[in-house]
């Protein structure tokens, strides 16, 4: 028998929760996500055979897992910094086929673009990090580390009552940044962070990062020329989805009288955070309702 949670605390209004709870369903192929049909839609994850919490917690990614992604720096004992040259890319790309997180490199950089140092362009879901934690690896590993008890805080989260941490998280969260009175007061919720990465496997980039693909109108993350620009809309459906089903939905034509027949109830259009000086180094996206 299908069992069904409503997550209150993840508000398909905020990417960072609408990514994780489809980073959910890449975690664990058992579970299923849908979306309230509320003013405020809230992610449903389903499961067939157990309770979707207790699923999710049981699938959590152990430290091993995360340590030996290709996306890792010392991977195959073959460092690779931020600032990746187009061909060292390649290489580790074609090393890693066939590895179950392979796609932790298609999904955050690109090497079908060329800048002027010969480097790999980042996706806008792959931020340059504060100081010197600029690897998305790096930040990945440190904000997961913080879930102690998969089984406790997945449900905290997903209730909307996980005590946050202090830490900069995936590097993109708007709700993580303090008043302009504490600059500093950066916290996250780290079961939303880690959940959030593995979205990225349905969201690979394309050609230079910051085209449509030309066969259909996606409605993928890319990455614009200007940071002015929304970089990418992230929409909410009433169906119970598998990965692979979310993976095609995204890929559907964005005309508005197909929306509604594909079961798409709302979208988002993603705003970039607007630096506070020069040398503001903070990047984030929120975002507001387009439909």
């Amino acid at each position: 028998m299908t069992q069904q949670t409503t997550c209150i605390g993840w508000p398909a209004s905020w990417l960072n929760a609408w990514l994780a709870a489809v980073g959910a369903t890449v975690l664990s192929e058992r579970l299923h996500l849908s979306w309230t049909n509320d003013p405020e839609p809230a992610a449903v994850l389903s499961c067939d055979d157990g309770d979707p919490l207790e699923v999710l917690a049981g699938a959590w990614p152990t430290a091993e897992r995360l340590q030996s992604m290709p996306i890792a720096r010392d991977w195959l004992d073959v460092p690779m910094e931020r600032r990746v040259p187009v061909d060292v890319l390649a290489a580790r790309m074609q090393a890693s086929r066939g590895h179950r997180d392979d796609w932790t490199l298609t999904s955050t950089m690109t090497d079908l673009v060329v800048d002027k140092a010969g480097e790999a362009r980042h996706g806008v879901l792959d931020p340059a990090g504060p100081g010197t934690i600029k690897w998305l690896h790096h930040r990945l590993v440190k904000v997961s580390a913080t879930v102690n008890d998969p089984a406790t805080a997945v449900p905290a989260s997903a209730a909307g009552v996980l005590d946050r941490v202090g830490d900069n998280g995936l590097g993109f969260d708007v709700r993580r940044i303090g008043s302009l009175g504490d600059r500093n007061a950066i916290f996250v919720d780290p079961v939303v962070e880690t959940l959030a990465f593995f979205a990225l496997a349905v969201l690979p980039l394309r050609g230079d990062g910051s085209d449509e693909r030309i066969a259909s109108s996606s409605r993928r993350p890319r990455q614009r020329r200007s940071t002015r620009d929304a970089p990418f809309t992230w929409i909410a459906w009433r169906y119970p989805l598998s990965a692979d089903a979310i993976d095609a939905l995204l890929d559907q034509p964005t005309d508005i009288r197909l929306r509604s027949g594909l079961g798409v109830i709302a979208a988002w259009s993603a705003l970039a955070y607007e630096s506070r000086g020069s040398a503001d180094a903070t990047r984030a996206l929120g975002g507001r309702r387009v439909w």
